[in-house]
């Protein structure tokens, strides 16, 4: 057993940075030798796991090292010509915020709060949108299906998030015009009562 599992049995021992980062990378290599093979999700092809990167949190990234880079070039070429930030005043077309209302990403300094939105198949500019609206849409894969979907259960559940003081979310009924018109007529608590 090395040095290294033997923190798995004892957390309690403080390792400095350098063996910190071995003992990350013996783990990185460890998870990377039992996936061997993995699709990337922007060519569709099978590469070796060594193709992949490892992302910030210790997975491995959904794109091949080939297609992450192809997608920095585009996004370098597109920041030198639009900018990396949109002109003052500008507000997300998504969300609706402006740069004084974006959240500060502290623990990610080298992250701006604007990210340079581009179709990922033809490499167009879209335009510049909030980071989180651009991880919202990153989740969904860009998929215009997905997206409606999720408006409809948001809508169908008629429901709105309440965040309280405690960090605890609670959900307040929506008041809608007819609410006889989210149930069907195979509801069995329809006329019971």
């Amino acid at each position: 057993m090395s040095e290294y599992n033997l923190l798995d049995l004892h957390p309690e021992i403080k390792l400095g940075p350098e063996l910190q980062k071995l003992a990350l990378q013996e783990r990185l290599e460890e998870k990377r030798n039992k996936q061997k093979f993995k699709r990337c999700n922007k060519c569709g092809q099978i590469k070796s796991t060594k193709e992949f990167r490892f992302d910030s949190s210790a997975y491995l990234r959904p794109e091949c090292k080939e297609c992450e880079k192809k997608d920095r070039r585009t996004r370098d070429k597109l920041k030198k010509i639009y900018g990396k930030n949109p002109p003052p005043g500008y507000r997300c077309p998504i969300c609706g915020k402006s740069d004084e209302e974006l959240p500060v990403v502290d623990s990610k300094p080298h992250q701006t709060k604007w990210v340079i939105d581009h179709d990922h198949r033809t490499g167009e500019f879209r335009g510049h949108i909030c980071r989180k609206c651009n991880e919202g849409l990153g989740v969904f894969f860009e998929n215009i299906e997905s997206l409606k979907n999720a408006i409809l259960y948001l809508e169908k559940h008629n429901a709105k998030p309440i965040t309280k003081f405690s960090g605890q979310i609670e959900y307040e009924p929506v008041t809608v015009e007819d609410p006889f018109d989210v149930f069907t007529a195979e509801d069995p608590n329809i006329g019971s009562g």
